[in-house]
């Protein structure tokens, strides 16, 4: 990993493993894709495996996050959920336009683009917004 992603990592980094664990991996998977982008070596499969990915992390990863804040009682748990459900309607939204572009033969790389910086925007600023004030809570109510 190169040194700028590292220290957007630890940025990011709420100090509560599971969730870091969860945010490092969506971080790692939009890396890949960007990656796949730059090198234009299979922008279209990792597209597709990075939103297949995707589906299943928005699952886990805000079951884990919400299960935390209901622990904890936090205060703002109704706000944070509403932040999951919009992201997860973002995520099935471009699902379903990669799917119908790659069932056509249409070129994904700017679908591509476009997933890679929104997502990674979604999650930078949804950790640092959202994430970290959740997180601080939890931490001092233990």
């Amino acid at each position: 990993m190169e040194d700028e992603e590292q220290r957007v990592l630890n940025e990011l980094n709420l100090g509560i493993s599971e969730l870091d664990d969860q945010h490092q991996a969506f971080f790692l998977h939009m890396v890949g894709l960007r990656r796949a982008l730059i090198d234009g070596m299979g922008g279209r499969d990792k597209l597709m495996k990075t939103l297949r990915f995707l589906q299943g992390w928005v699952q886990d990863h805000f079951q884990a996050e919400e299960r935390l804040m209901r622990t904890h009682n936090y205060p703002g748990i109704l706000v944070h959920r509403l932040e999951h459900e919009k992201f997860a309607k973002v995520v099935a939204e471009f699902s379903a336009k990669a799917r119908d572009l790659d069932e056509r033969g249409e070129v994904t790389s700017f679908l591509a683009v476009e997933v890679e910086h929104k997502l990674e925007n979604w999650l930078t600023g949804h950790i640092k917004k959202m994430d970290l004030k959740m997180a601080e809570f939890v931490k001092g109510s233990s």
